[in-house]
Order: C-alpha cells, then structure tokens, then sequence
C-alpha cells in the first residue's frame, strides 16, 4: 500500500486496535492482504483486543489532522508537547472531537486555584452568619439556609470566573495516560472480544468504503488499492 495510503491505514489500526508498521503497510498491496494481517492480530483464536491501543491510534489520528507527523505521536511522549499552555484549552477541545467529556477529561484547574475557590465559600457563608447573628435573628434555621445559599451562589460564581483558567492536565501526562482515560470509558465488554474472518473482512471492506469514498460495486478483495483503488 506504501506510505501514501497512509490515512487509510491510520483508519485500519483504529478499527482493530493493531499497530501496522511501515514494512506491514507496503505488503498490504490489496484488501485480502489487509484481512489476512489484521487475522493474524485479532482474529479467533489468536490475542484479544487492546481497547487501550486503539484508543492511542484513535489519539494519534485526531494530532495527525491537527498537523503533527505520525513518527512523533508516540505513547510516551508528554501531552504537553502536543498541548502547549498558551493554546491548550483550543487544541484539547479540537482533538476531543466526538469523544465524551466521560471519555476525554476536561482540563482543570490549578490546586491552589482550585483550594482557593473552595476557601472563599466558607469566608462568605461565615461572615453572612456573623452579620446575621450580629442582628439577633430569633430563626436559626434562616440564617444557615441563607449562608449556605450565599456560600454556593459564591462558588458558583467562582467557578464560572476561572473556566479560562483550566489549563491544567487531569492527572495525566503522557499520550498513553490519555489512551488509558479513553480506553476505560470506552465499550469495556468489547476487551474480551475475538473476531471472526467474517467480521473482520466486513470492518475492512466498509472501512476501505468510508475512506475511499469507492462505490460498493467497485469493491473487491483481490483488487489492487493503487491501480484500481486510486490509493496514491
């Protein structure tokens, strides 16, 4: 297939969850040759599907339509260097793409931003007791109802002042932290599962559908992605 198909590949490693190497990629000359590899990976009988790698490859195509080359996105390299701090709530929210806020994390904030937040609703809802109190109010229930009130319009307040300021990484640092995150929100009953020649040539034809945008009449596993495919 060589290295100009490589966007359909991307498409095939997040589809099975399998890595395709380069040396891999040049032998797949045809749709069968394709099937017969990833057979070899997932197929009945053989590994089982790795939701946390194909959470990565899903990770690495979203930063390759960004503009980052392939041969840099790797699982131990930092978010940080994909997600600089002067564009990272723009470029996480980009990358997210169709993920769930479940699935992707949002960015926080600091801990000390954060601590002082959740300080400064205790300072009010103390103070709104003491100017109560400070009055002889004979309720008693009134006046904590109205500090914890207070407290919370404050907070809320807070929070919605200081969006812009998340700009911290959930407690992940790495691009493989992030598959993980992914991985663990992501279809767990489908890690135990093993595919069928059958359902795997169906996920390749309609990926190679998708991708190629190629009638489905015009589909055929021995036909060849370059001369008949137009894969350039």
């Amino acid at each position: 297939m060589g290295l100009d198909g490589v966007e359909l590949v991307m498409a095939f490693e997040e589809a099975f969850g399998v890595a395709i190497e380069d040396v891999d990629a040049e032998k797949m000359l045809t749709p069968r040759a394709v099937i017969d590899f990833i057979e070899s990976r997932v197929g009945a009988g053989t590994k089982r599907i790795c939701l946390t790698r194909r959470a990565f490859h899903g990770i690495r195509g979203r930063l390759m339509t960004m503009g980052f080359q392939r041969q840099v996105i790797r699982p131990n390299e930092p978010l940080a260097r994909f997600f600089p701090k002067s564009s990272r709530r723009r470029l996480w929210v980009e990358a997210r793409g169709s993920y769930s806020k479940l699935q992707w994390p949002e960015l926080v904030r600091t801990p000390v931003l954060q601590n002082l937040i959740n300080l400064v609703p205790l300072v009010v809802a103390s103070v709104t007791l003491i100017a109560i109190f400070g009055r002889l109010m004979p309720n008693v229930f009134g006046p904590f109802a109205l500090a914890g009130l207070a407290a919370l319009v404050s907070w809320l307040v807070l929070m919605r002042m200081t969006q812009s300021q998340c700009r911290r990484f959930p407690r992940l640092v790495t691009i493989r932290d992030l598959a993980v995150r992914v991985a663990g929100f992501t279809e767990p009953d489908r890690a135990n599962q093993r595919l069928s020649r059958a359902e795997i040539a169906g996920t390749v034809k309609q990926t190679i559908l998708d991708q190629l945008g190629i009638p489905e009449a015009a589909y055929h596993e021995d036909k060849d992605f370059i001369r008949d495919f137009g894969v350039g």
